[in-house]
């Protein structure tokens, strides 16, 4: 797919799937809401610092998976192919979800590193830029991965591995039931930062 052509799509799943405008509180990292729609490179830098800080914080919270667990999870993936009751067993598991986080971070990190060395060259040519674009796009799509923060709230709430409360404010202890639950930490952990992504570093770059 072209690349402005999948900016177009990220854009549009990003609008498609705000479902509240109310403001949250901040668990991610915030792109200053007084900057101007178009963020500096010297903003994109700071933003994209503070995100790998925090990705690499969230990390170091998930303990890794043993080999033989690994190997166990594996396993039972391929056998799931073939029996569904299988496999809705082996997606409650803490080491599925362990998985599923740990890889969606490690995307975000190499995304995130990618445009740190994009911004840090000292040549900004258009092929630069749009090299730094595409990986704005991929940390957008990662953003958006439902199944990714939905793996990392069972770990906290549900498998208890991870304790880092932090995460859940005071607005989701009140919800009312865990889908409730899940739904809202969506949208503080994926949904409003992918949005404000789109709007102040990726659309700004395709209405050039």
């Amino acid at each position: 797919m072209p690349l402005k052509a999948k900016f177009t799509v990220v854009a549009f799943l990003v609008l498609l799937l705000i479902a509240s405008k109310a403001p949250a509180e901040e668990l991610t990292p915030q792109i200053d809401p007084q900057s101007t729609k178009k963020i500096s490179k010297d903003d994109r830098l700071k933003y994209a610092n503070e995100l790998l800080s925090f990705i690499k914080r969230l990390d170091s919270q998930i303990p890794a998976l043993s080999q033989s667990r690994e190997d166990w999870l594996r396993n039972e993936l391929n056998e799931a192919k073939r029996d569904r009751r299988r496999y809705y067993e082996v997606i409650k598991t803490k080491e599925y979800d362990t998985s599923v986080v740990r890889q969606h971070l490690h995307t975000i990190t190499y995304a995130v590193n990618k445009i740190i060395i994009n911004l840090k060259h000292a040549n900004q040519t258009p092929s630069v830029e749009k090299n730094e674009m595409y990986w704005w796009s991929e940390i957008g799509r990662e953003l958006m991965d439902y199944q990714a923060w939905q793996s990392l709230l069972m770990l906290i709430e549900v498998h208890k591995v991870v304790d880092w409360k932090i995460l859940l404010s005071e607005r989701l202890h009140r919800a009312n039931n865990l889908s409730q639950v899940t739904y809202e930490f969506y949208l503080d952990m994926g949904i409003r930062p992918a949005e404000q992504l789109i709007q102040s570093v990726i659309q700004p770059y395709l209405e050039k």
